[in-house]
């Protein structure tokens, strides 16, 4: 996302002196601003620092406030499925709350460890919207006050305290994942002869980057006969099989999906089951 620049800035591109409110300074207090200036305050990046340019859940590598956020949930210690829908910030509410089966819930109360967001032109948030972590949360004098660390698309890591207008809209809370694989499949349809389709979403949350291995197993009588994808599902996928042996016919399809070797949960899930009309 893109931050929005604040009206002092605006006004001096355009040549011109406009000074913010008394009111909107003390809504907004930028406590570092940059790496260096974080460091030097003793205000963490959490090692972010050291991998920004990398790509976490998909998104888009370097100064980026999904990518940071994406880091904190995924890192020292936190694993963290990621909800379908998350793309730009503008969408994570909406995401979150139409997939509830993926444990992030939305809230309007603020609370530490928590995703800050800002729909899109609200706040600080540019048209792409805007999402922080919330570090602390304070009441001073019956005024909220919330401290967020963030990353910015264009801009820069900073940590910032925000109260009255510039307040988020909404909090999300994820919840930890085992590490067991986390999916979502409509279902498994025949589409053409001897082959059966399947899409959706699916994914290893303690190692996402790697993807899962699928597996499509059609009962045909007492046999098994077991059909494995050549390339790993990563989050969003849609692949198919197709086989002359496939039989055909109303079968049911088992889904399997391999748990990345080396990381937490069960080795094989069972993604999904269906009686599929395999057409002949």
């Amino acid at each position: 996302m893109r931050i929005r620049h604040l009206v002092l800035a605006a006004a001096l591109a355009l040549g011109s002196l406009v000074a913010a409110t008394p009111a909107q300074a003390a809504d907004l207090t930028i406590l570092c601003n940059g790496w260096a200036a974080c460091a030097k305050a003793g205000l963490s990046s959490y090692g972010y620092q050291a991998t920004y340019t990398s790509s976490y859940w998909s998104q888009q590598a370097g100064h980026n406030c999904t990518n940071y956020v994406a880091w904190r949930l995924t890192h020292n210690g936190r694993v963290t499925a990621r909800v379908p829908g998350t793309g730009n910030a503008s969408e994570w509410a909406n995401a979150v709350t139409a997939h509830p089966g993926w444990g992030a819930t939305m809230s309007t109360t603020p609370r530490a460890s928590t995703i800050a967001w800002w729909p899109a032109n609200t706040g600080l948030a540019g048209a792409e919207g805007h999402v922080a972590y919330v570090q602390k949360v304070e009441t001073i004098d019956g005024k909220t006050y919330v401290t967020v660390s963030e990353d910015n698309k264009g801009g820069a890591f900073r940590w910032i305290r925000v109260s009255g207008d510039y307040l988020p809209k909404g909090y999300i809370s994820f919840a930890k994942a085992s590490g067991s694989i986390k999916s979502e499949i409509p279902a498994i349809t025949s589409p053409s002869a001897k082959r059966i389709d399947v899409g959706g979403f699916v994914t290893d949350p303690d190692s996402y980057a790697s993807g899962v291995v699928l597996k499509a197993v059609v009962r045909n009588g007492a046999k098994l006969v077991t059909y494995t994808s050549p390339r790993a599902a990563k989050f969003a996928f849609s692949t198919f099989w197709t086989s002359s042996s496939m039989p055909t016919g109303q079968h049911t399809v088992y889904l399997y999906g391999a748990n990345v070797k080396g990381t937490r949960g069960a080795s094989s899930v069972l993604l999904h089951q269906q009686v599929v009309d395999i057409k002949p």
